[in-house]
């Protein structure tokens, strides 16, 4: 049974594969929009499309960047953040 099945199944899906244009030459669609591959900034979304927004505009919102190290001496100390300041 599914033998048959697949076998006119084949058979009807060669000639759709044939399809023709009025000139007998095979037409070609296209399923791209025509505005090319979108770029990363153009599909990012939500949080990260928040996060990538800030560091255009030198930003760092959720401090995903390491804290600007000091060379730790009395005159320049490193200075920790807290989270209670």
């Amino acid at each position: 049974m599914a033998s048959s099945l697949l076998c006119a199944v084949g058979a009807l899906a060669v000639p759709a594969l044939r399809a023709c244009g009025p000139n007998e030459v095979a037409a070609v669609h296209s399923m791209a929009s025509g505005g090319g591959v979108s770029t990363e900034d153009q599909q990012v979304t939500g949080l990260e499309r928040e996060v990538m927004m800030a560091a255009w505009k030198g930003l760092d919102p959720y401090n995903i960047l390491g804290p600007m190290a000091a060379s730790g001496t009395k005159e320049d100390p490193n200075l920790v953040p807290s989270i209670t300041n």
